[in-house]
Protein backbone atom coordinates (compact mmCIF):
# COMPACT_ATOMS: atom_id res chain seq x y z
CA UNK A 1 0.00 0.00 0.00
CA UNK A 2 1.36 3.41 -0.90
CA UNK A 3 0.76 4.75 2.64
CA UNK A 4 3.13 2.10 4.05
CA UNK A 5 5.73 2.87 1.39
CA UNK A 6 5.75 6.58 2.21
CA UNK A 7 5.36 5.92 5.98
CA UNK A 8 2.01 7.69 6.36
CA UNK A 9 -0.29 6.87 9.26
CA UNK A 10 -3.27 8.00 7.15
CA UNK A 11 -3.87 8.88 3.48
CA UNK A 12 -2.91 12.55 2.96
CA UNK A 13 -4.97 13.27 -0.14
CA UNK A 14 -8.25 11.39 0.16
CA UNK A 15 -11.16 13.50 -1.10
CA UNK A 16 -13.20 13.19 2.08
CA UNK A 17 -14.37 16.05 4.35
CA UNK A 18 -11.96 15.22 7.19
CA UNK A 19 -11.57 18.27 9.48
CA UNK A 20 -8.30 16.86 10.84
CA UNK A 21 -6.75 17.39 7.37
CA UNK A 22 -7.81 21.02 7.10
CA UNK A 23 -5.02 23.38 6.02
CA UNK A 24 -5.47 27.00 7.08
CA UNK A 25 -3.89 28.47 3.94
CA UNK A 26 -7.17 28.80 2.04
CA UNK A 27 -8.09 32.40 2.90
CA UNK A 28 -11.53 32.49 1.29
CA UNK A 29 -12.46 29.24 3.01
CA UNK A 30 -11.25 30.55 6.39
CA UNK A 31 -13.35 33.69 5.92
CA UNK A 32 -16.47 31.68 5.04
CA UNK A 33 -16.04 29.43 8.08
CA UNK A 34 -15.54 32.33 10.51
CA UNK A 35 -18.44 34.35 9.06
CA UNK A 36 -20.82 31.39 9.24
CA UNK A 37 -19.86 30.62 12.83
CA UNK A 38 -20.48 34.30 13.63
CA UNK A 39 -23.92 34.12 11.98
CA UNK A 40 -24.83 31.11 14.13
CA UNK A 41 -23.33 32.02 17.49
CA UNK A 42 -23.40 35.80 17.72
CA UNK A 43 -25.32 37.50 14.93
CA UNK A 44 -28.59 35.63 15.54
CA UNK A 45 -29.17 35.21 11.79
CA UNK A 46 -31.79 32.93 10.26
CA UNK A 47 -29.89 32.35 6.99
CA UNK A 48 -26.21 31.86 6.17
CA UNK A 49 -25.07 30.92 2.65
CA UNK A 50 -21.82 29.39 1.36
CA UNK A 51 -21.17 29.47 -2.38
CA UNK A 52 -18.36 27.76 -4.28
CA UNK A 53 -17.59 25.87 -7.47
CA UNK A 54 -17.08 22.11 -7.54
CA UNK A 55 -14.18 20.75 -5.49
CA UNK A 56 -13.29 23.87 -3.49
CA UNK A 57 -14.17 22.62 0.01
CA UNK A 58 -17.80 23.48 0.79
CA UNK A 59 -18.54 20.16 2.50
CA UNK A 60 -15.31 20.29 4.51
CA UNK A 61 -16.25 23.82 5.61
CA UNK A 62 -19.60 22.54 6.90
CA UNK A 63 -17.88 19.76 8.85
CA UNK A 64 -15.50 22.22 10.47
CA UNK A 65 -18.38 24.55 11.39
CA UNK A 66 -20.38 21.66 12.86
CA UNK A 67 -17.38 20.56 14.92
CA UNK A 68 -17.15 24.08 16.37
CA UNK A 69 -20.70 23.95 17.78
CA UNK A 70 -20.94 22.82 21.40
CA UNK A 71 -23.30 19.82 21.73
CA UNK A 72 -24.74 21.28 24.94
CA UNK A 73 -25.82 24.46 23.16
CA UNK A 74 -26.75 23.35 19.65
CA UNK A 75 -28.80 20.62 18.00
CA UNK A 76 -27.60 20.00 14.46
CA UNK A 77 -29.24 18.49 11.38
CA UNK A 78 -27.20 17.90 8.22
CA UNK A 79 -29.06 17.30 4.95
CA UNK A 80 -26.93 15.96 2.09
CA UNK A 81 -29.73 15.17 -0.38
CA UNK A 82 -32.01 18.23 -0.47
CA UNK A 83 -33.75 17.20 -3.69
CA UNK A 84 -36.23 15.07 -1.72
CA UNK A 85 -39.85 16.28 -1.25
CA UNK A 86 -40.36 18.90 1.46
CA UNK A 87 -42.36 16.55 3.71
CA UNK A 88 -39.51 14.05 3.63
CA UNK A 89 -37.04 16.88 4.20
CA UNK A 90 -38.92 17.98 7.33
CA UNK A 91 -39.08 14.42 8.62
CA UNK A 92 -35.33 14.05 8.15
CA UNK A 93 -34.62 17.33 9.97
CA UNK A 94 -36.89 16.44 12.89
CA UNK A 95 -35.47 12.92 13.07
CA UNK A 96 -31.89 14.16 13.29
CA UNK A 97 -32.73 16.77 15.92
CA UNK A 98 -34.68 14.38 18.16
CA UNK A 99 -32.47 11.37 17.51
CA UNK A 100 -35.38 9.13 16.58
CA UNK A 101 -37.39 8.43 13.46
CA UNK A 102 -40.21 10.88 12.77
CA UNK A 103 -43.53 9.13 12.14
CA UNK A 104 -45.67 12.14 11.16
CA UNK A 105 -46.98 12.03 7.60
CA UNK A 106 -48.67 15.35 6.80
CA UNK A 107 -47.09 18.72 6.24
CA UNK A 108 -49.36 20.45 8.78
CA UNK A 109 -48.46 17.98 11.54
CA UNK A 110 -44.77 18.15 10.70
CA UNK A 111 -44.72 21.96 10.83
CA UNK A 112 -46.51 21.92 14.18
CA UNK A 113 -44.10 19.33 15.52
CA UNK A 114 -41.09 21.32 14.32
CA UNK A 115 -42.45 24.51 15.88
CA UNK A 116 -42.99 22.83 19.25
CA UNK A 117 -39.53 21.30 19.06
CA UNK A 118 -37.92 24.71 18.52
CA UNK A 119 -39.57 26.21 21.60
CA UNK A 120 -38.79 23.15 23.73
CA UNK A 121 -35.11 23.41 22.87
CA UNK A 122 -34.93 27.19 23.30
CA UNK A 123 -36.40 26.74 26.79
CA UNK A 124 -33.54 24.31 27.46
CA UNK A 125 -31.02 26.92 26.32
CA UNK A 126 -30.35 25.20 23.00
CA UNK A 127 -30.55 26.38 19.42
CA UNK A 128 -31.24 24.39 16.25
CA UNK A 129 -28.87 24.69 13.29
CA UNK A 130 -29.83 23.08 9.98
CA UNK A 131 -27.08 22.55 7.41
CA UNK A 132 -28.04 21.75 3.80
CA UNK A 133 -25.19 20.62 1.55
CA UNK A 134 -25.57 20.58 -2.25
CA UNK A 135 -28.26 23.22 -1.80
CA UNK A 136 -28.15 23.97 -5.53
CA UNK A 137 -30.25 20.79 -5.89
CA UNK A 138 -33.16 22.24 -3.89
CA UNK A 139 -36.28 22.76 -5.98
CA UNK A 140 -37.75 26.28 -6.19
CA UNK A 141 -40.78 25.07 -4.22
CA UNK A 142 -38.60 23.67 -1.42
CA UNK A 143 -36.56 26.85 -1.34
CA UNK A 144 -39.73 28.84 -0.79
CA UNK A 145 -40.88 26.38 1.89
CA UNK A 146 -37.59 26.84 3.71
CA UNK A 147 -38.02 30.59 3.59
CA UNK A 148 -41.48 30.26 5.11
CA UNK A 149 -40.02 27.94 7.73
CA UNK A 150 -37.87 30.80 9.03
CA UNK A 151 -41.07 32.63 10.01
CA UNK A 152 -41.13 30.33 13.06
CA UNK A 153 -39.26 32.77 15.30
CA UNK A 154 -40.11 34.58 18.49
CA UNK A 155 -40.06 38.34 19.08
CA UNK A 156 -36.56 38.48 20.54
CA UNK A 157 -34.50 35.98 18.56
CA UNK A 158 -34.31 33.52 15.69
CA UNK A 159 -35.00 30.05 17.03
CA UNK A 160 -32.83 28.35 14.42
CA UNK A 161 -30.26 29.09 11.73
CA UNK A 162 -30.37 27.59 8.26
CA UNK A 163 -26.99 27.20 6.51
CA UNK A 164 -27.09 26.57 2.75
CA UNK A 165 -23.98 25.44 0.87
CA UNK A 166 -24.04 25.00 -2.89
CA UNK A 167 -22.52 25.69 -6.28
CA UNK A 168 -22.91 28.89 -8.28
CA UNK A 169 -26.33 27.69 -9.43
CA UNK A 170 -27.52 28.39 -5.87
CA UNK A 171 -26.22 31.97 -6.06
CA UNK A 172 -28.12 32.56 -9.29
CA UNK A 173 -31.30 31.32 -7.67
CA UNK A 174 -30.94 33.39 -4.53
CA UNK A 175 -30.06 36.56 -6.47
CA UNK A 176 -32.99 36.22 -8.86
CA UNK A 177 -35.50 39.08 -8.46
CA UNK A 178 -38.21 36.57 -7.59
CA UNK A 179 -36.17 35.55 -4.53
CA UNK A 180 -35.75 39.06 -3.08
CA UNK A 181 -37.78 38.19 0.00
CA UNK A 182 -35.39 35.31 0.73
CA UNK A 183 -32.18 37.07 -0.26
CA UNK A 184 -32.87 39.91 2.15
CA UNK A 185 -32.97 37.41 5.02
CA UNK A 186 -29.45 36.15 4.37
CA UNK A 187 -27.17 37.20 7.22
CA UNK A 188 -23.81 36.10 5.80
CA UNK A 189 -23.12 35.37 2.15
CA UNK A 190 -19.65 33.91 1.57
CA UNK A 191 -17.86 32.48 -1.43
CA UNK A 192 -15.02 29.93 -1.49
CA UNK A 193 -12.49 30.51 -4.27
CA UNK A 194 -9.58 28.48 -5.65
CA UNK A 195 -6.17 28.43 -4.02
CA UNK A 196 -4.72 31.66 -5.37
CA UNK A 197 -1.04 30.91 -6.00
CA UNK A 198 1.65 28.28 -6.46
CA UNK A 199 3.02 29.12 -3.01
CA UNK A 200 -0.38 28.44 -1.46
CA UNK A 201 -0.58 25.10 -3.27
CA UNK A 202 2.88 24.23 -1.92
CA UNK A 203 1.76 25.02 1.63
CA UNK A 204 -1.40 22.98 1.10
CA UNK A 205 0.46 19.90 -0.18
CA UNK A 206 3.28 19.96 2.35
CA UNK A 207 0.95 20.57 5.30
CA UNK A 208 -1.30 17.66 4.37
CA UNK A 209 1.76 15.42 4.04
CA UNK A 210 2.88 16.41 7.54
CA UNK A 211 -0.60 15.83 8.93
CA UNK A 212 -0.44 12.34 7.45
CA UNK A 213 2.88 11.65 9.19
CA UNK A 214 5.49 12.52 6.57
CA UNK A 215 8.89 13.53 7.91
CA UNK A 216 10.68 14.13 4.61
CA UNK A 217 10.24 16.18 1.46
CA UNK A 218 8.32 14.14 -1.11
CA UNK A 219 7.29 16.57 -3.86
CA UNK A 220 10.03 18.67 -5.45
CA UNK A 221 9.35 22.37 -5.88
CA UNK A 222 9.23 21.87 -9.65
CA UNK A 223 6.63 19.10 -9.34
CA UNK A 224 4.47 21.36 -7.18
CA UNK A 225 4.61 23.92 -9.97
CA UNK A 226 3.30 21.27 -12.37
CA UNK A 227 0.46 20.37 -10.00
CA UNK A 228 -0.46 24.04 -9.60
CA UNK A 229 -0.60 24.44 -13.38
CA UNK A 230 -2.76 21.38 -14.05
CA UNK A 231 -5.08 21.69 -11.05
CA UNK A 232 -5.79 25.41 -11.49
CA UNK A 233 -5.77 25.69 -7.69
CA UNK A 234 -8.80 23.42 -7.13
CA UNK A 235 -8.20 21.39 -3.93
CA UNK A 236 -10.09 18.30 -5.13
CA UNK A 237 -7.96 18.11 -8.29
CA UNK A 238 -4.77 18.74 -6.30
CA UNK A 239 -5.69 15.80 -4.09
CA UNK A 240 -6.34 13.52 -7.05
CA UNK A 241 -3.08 14.34 -8.83
CA UNK A 242 -1.01 14.08 -5.63
CA UNK A 243 -2.50 10.70 -4.73
CA UNK A 244 -1.73 9.34 -8.20
CA UNK A 245 1.83 10.69 -7.93
CA UNK A 246 2.31 8.93 -4.59
CA UNK A 247 1.01 5.68 -6.08
CA UNK A 248 3.37 6.05 -9.04
CA UNK A 249 6.21 6.67 -6.59
CA UNK A 250 5.46 3.47 -4.73
CA UNK A 251 5.10 1.43 -7.94
CA UNK A 252 8.44 2.68 -9.28
CA UNK A 253 10.24 2.91 -5.90
CA UNK A 254 10.92 6.64 -6.20
CA UNK A 255 12.10 8.60 -3.18
CA UNK A 256 10.92 11.95 -4.45
CA UNK A 257 8.26 12.99 -6.94
CA UNK A 258 10.06 14.72 -9.80
CA UNK A 259 8.35 17.15 -12.20
CA UNK A 260 8.49 14.56 -15.00
CA UNK A 261 6.43 12.18 -12.88
CA UNK A 262 3.94 14.87 -11.90
CA UNK A 263 3.57 15.88 -15.55
CA UNK A 264 2.93 12.33 -16.72
CA UNK A 265 0.41 11.74 -13.96
CA UNK A 266 -1.37 15.05 -14.52
CA UNK A 267 -1.53 14.56 -18.29
CA UNK A 268 -2.87 11.04 -17.88
CA UNK A 269 -5.43 12.31 -15.41
CA UNK A 270 -6.38 15.05 -17.86
CA UNK A 271 -6.92 12.48 -20.62
CA UNK A 272 -9.07 10.34 -18.34
CA UNK A 273 -11.21 13.34 -17.55
CA UNK A 274 -11.83 14.25 -21.20
CA UNK A 275 -10.09 17.60 -20.66
CA UNK A 276 -12.21 18.40 -17.60
CA UNK A 277 -9.27 20.34 -16.20
CA UNK A 278 -9.51 22.88 -18.99
CA UNK A 279 -11.43 26.03 -18.19
CA UNK A 280 -14.88 26.08 -19.69
CA UNK A 281 -15.86 29.08 -21.76
CA UNK A 282 -19.00 30.86 -20.56
CA UNK A 283 -22.03 29.60 -22.44
CA UNK A 284 -24.26 32.16 -24.03
CA UNK A 285 -27.88 31.96 -22.86
CA UNK A 286 -30.53 32.15 -25.56
CA UNK A 287 -33.30 34.67 -25.09
CA UNK A 288 -35.80 31.86 -24.74
CA UNK A 289 -34.91 31.17 -21.11
CA UNK A 290 -34.14 33.06 -17.93
CA UNK A 291 -32.10 31.86 -14.99
CA UNK A 292 -35.17 30.99 -12.92
CA UNK A 293 -36.82 29.07 -15.74
CA UNK A 294 -33.61 27.17 -16.41
CA UNK A 295 -33.59 25.95 -12.82
CA UNK A 296 -37.18 24.81 -12.85
CA UNK A 297 -37.00 23.02 -16.20
CA UNK A 298 -33.97 21.04 -15.00
CA UNK A 299 -36.17 19.58 -12.32
CA UNK A 300 -38.95 18.79 -14.80
CA UNK A 301 -36.73 16.79 -17.19
CA UNK A 302 -37.60 13.30 -16.03
CA UNK A 303 -34.88 11.40 -17.86
CA UNK A 304 -31.80 13.43 -16.94
CA UNK A 305 -31.31 12.13 -13.40
CA UNK A 306 -31.68 8.54 -14.60
CA UNK A 307 -29.18 9.21 -17.36
CA UNK A 308 -26.63 10.67 -14.96
CA UNK A 309 -26.89 7.90 -12.38
CA UNK A 310 -26.93 5.05 -14.87
CA UNK A 311 -23.45 5.63 -16.31
CA UNK A 312 -20.81 3.05 -15.48
CA UNK A 313 -17.04 3.24 -15.89
CA UNK A 314 -15.60 0.30 -17.81
CA UNK A 315 -12.15 -0.82 -16.72
CA UNK A 316 -9.74 -3.20 -18.39
CA UNK A 317 -7.36 -5.18 -16.20
CA UNK A 318 -4.13 -5.77 -18.11
CA UNK A 319 -1.75 -8.63 -17.38
CA UNK A 320 1.16 -7.94 -15.03
CA UNK A 321 3.50 -8.00 -18.00
CA UNK A 322 1.70 -5.04 -19.52
CA UNK A 323 2.39 -2.86 -16.51
CA UNK A 324 5.78 -3.99 -15.22
CA UNK A 325 8.71 -1.80 -16.19
CA UNK A 326 12.44 -1.98 -15.61
CA UNK A 327 12.77 -0.15 -12.30
CA UNK A 328 16.46 0.35 -12.89
CA UNK A 329 15.63 3.08 -15.41
CA UNK A 330 15.96 6.62 -14.11
CA UNK A 331 13.73 9.26 -15.67
CA UNK A 332 16.30 12.04 -15.50
CA UNK A 333 18.88 10.06 -17.53
CA UNK A 334 16.69 9.41 -20.56
CA UNK A 335 15.79 11.64 -23.44
CA UNK A 336 12.15 10.45 -23.38
CA UNK A 337 10.68 9.77 -19.92
CA UNK A 338 9.18 6.28 -19.63
CA UNK A 339 5.50 5.80 -18.93
CA UNK A 340 4.94 5.79 -15.17
CA UNK A 341 2.59 2.95 -14.12
CA UNK A 342 0.08 3.85 -11.43
CA UNK A 343 -2.35 0.98 -10.96
CA UNK A 344 -2.99 -2.40 -12.51
CA UNK A 345 -6.04 -1.07 -14.31
CA UNK A 346 -6.52 1.11 -17.34
CA UNK A 347 -9.64 3.22 -17.77
CA UNK A 348 -10.60 3.63 -21.41
CA UNK A 349 -12.38 6.65 -22.83
CA UNK A 350 -13.85 7.12 -26.30
CA UNK A 351 -11.83 9.00 -28.87
CA UNK A 352 -12.49 12.73 -29.01
CA UNK A 353 -12.81 12.38 -32.74
CA UNK A 354 -15.73 9.98 -32.41
CA UNK A 355 -18.76 11.35 -34.25
CA UNK A 356 -22.21 10.65 -32.86
CA UNK A 357 -25.03 10.66 -35.38
CA UNK A 358 -28.39 11.29 -33.75
CA UNK A 359 -30.31 11.52 -37.03
CA UNK A 360 -33.45 9.40 -37.09
CA UNK A 361 -34.09 7.17 -40.06
CA UNK A 362 -37.26 8.97 -41.10
CA UNK A 363 -37.09 11.58 -43.83
CA UNK A 364 -39.15 14.17 -41.99
CA UNK A 365 -36.25 15.87 -40.20
CA UNK A 366 -34.47 19.15 -40.36
CA UNK A 367 -30.97 19.20 -41.80
CA UNK A 368 -28.43 18.28 -39.15
CA UNK A 369 -25.60 20.49 -37.96
CA UNK A 370 -22.31 19.34 -36.47
CA UNK A 371 -21.65 20.78 -33.00
CA UNK A 372 -18.97 20.21 -30.36
CA UNK A 373 -20.35 18.96 -27.05
CA UNK A 374 -17.63 18.50 -24.43
CA UNK A 375 -14.93 16.70 -26.41
CA UNK A 376 -17.25 14.98 -28.88
CA UNK A 377 -18.59 16.11 -32.24
CA UNK A 378 -22.30 15.49 -32.57
CA UNK A 379 -24.37 15.52 -35.74
CA UNK A 380 -27.49 16.95 -34.17
CA UNK A 381 -30.86 16.71 -35.88
CA UNK A 382 -34.09 18.09 -34.47
CA UNK A 383 -37.17 16.29 -35.82
CA UNK A 384 -39.83 18.51 -37.38
CA UNK A 385 -42.29 17.19 -34.81
CA UNK A 386 -40.33 18.83 -31.99
CA UNK A 387 -39.89 22.07 -33.94
CA UNK A 388 -43.65 22.26 -34.59
CA UNK A 389 -44.42 21.46 -30.95
CA UNK A 390 -42.03 24.15 -29.71
CA UNK A 391 -43.46 26.73 -32.13
CA UNK A 392 -46.93 26.22 -30.73
CA UNK A 393 -45.79 26.23 -27.07
CA UNK A 394 -45.08 29.04 -24.65
CA UNK A 395 -41.54 29.85 -23.59
CA UNK A 396 -41.52 27.66 -20.48
CA UNK A 397 -42.90 24.62 -22.31
CA UNK A 398 -40.40 25.02 -25.14
CA UNK A 399 -37.54 25.16 -22.64
CA UNK A 400 -38.72 21.98 -20.93
CA UNK A 401 -39.10 20.30 -24.32
CA UNK A 402 -35.51 21.15 -25.21
CA UNK A 403 -34.32 19.82 -21.85
CA UNK A 404 -36.14 16.52 -22.33
CA UNK A 405 -34.77 16.10 -25.86
CA UNK A 406 -31.22 16.83 -24.58
CA UNK A 407 -31.65 14.18 -21.89
CA UNK A 408 -32.80 11.70 -24.54
CA UNK A 409 -29.66 12.36 -26.59
CA UNK A 410 -27.45 11.66 -23.56
CA UNK A 411 -29.39 8.49 -22.81
CA UNK A 412 -28.90 7.23 -26.36
CA UNK A 413 -25.20 8.18 -26.37
CA UNK A 414 -23.98 7.41 -22.82
CA UNK A 415 -20.28 7.81 -23.65
CA UNK A 416 -20.86 11.57 -23.75
CA UNK A 417 -20.79 11.42 -19.93
CA UNK A 418 -19.06 8.13 -19.19
CA UNK A 419 -15.96 9.71 -17.65
CA UNK A 420 -16.24 9.94 -13.84
CA UNK A 421 -14.95 13.50 -14.00
CA UNK A 422 -17.29 14.85 -16.67
CA UNK A 423 -20.19 16.85 -15.27
CA UNK A 424 -23.28 15.32 -16.94
CA UNK A 425 -25.42 18.33 -16.11
CA UNK A 426 -22.99 20.63 -17.94
CA UNK A 427 -23.06 18.35 -20.99
CA UNK A 428 -26.86 18.35 -20.81
CA UNK A 429 -26.85 22.16 -20.64
CA UNK A 430 -24.65 22.41 -23.74
CA UNK A 431 -26.91 20.14 -25.79
CA UNK A 432 -30.03 21.91 -24.54
CA UNK A 433 -28.63 25.33 -25.46
CA UNK A 434 -27.88 24.17 -29.00
CA UNK A 435 -31.44 22.86 -29.32
CA UNK A 436 -32.91 26.12 -28.00
CA UNK A 437 -30.86 28.19 -30.43
CA UNK A 438 -32.10 26.00 -33.27
CA UNK A 439 -35.71 26.35 -32.10
CA UNK A 440 -35.30 30.14 -31.82
CA UNK A 441 -33.95 30.41 -35.34
CA UNK A 442 -36.81 28.48 -36.99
Amino acid sequence: MYCDYWKFHKPPFDNVPDPSMYVDCHVSMENVISETIFAIKEANECFAVIIGDIGLGKTLSLRIIIDSLEPKKYRVALITNPSIPFIQLLREIIGQITGKQCEEKTKVDLLEMFNQLLFQLINQGMKVVIFIDEANAISPANLENLRLLTNMQDDQSNLFTLVLAGQMELARRLEHPKRANLFQRIGTYGRIDKLPSEETVKTYIETRLKLAGSQTKIFSDESIGVIWEYSDGIPRLINKICKLCLKAGETNEFRIIAPEVATQVAERFQKLSNAALQKRKPRSRPDLESTEEEIEEIEDSQDISKTITSQETVTKVPTPAENLEDRSKVIGHQETPPEVPLYKIDVSTPSVDKTIDTRPKENEVEEYEEVLIGSHKIKLTIPKQIIKQAASSDRESATKLAGSFAAQIIKENPYLVNSPLVDPVSIWHEIKDVILKKLNST
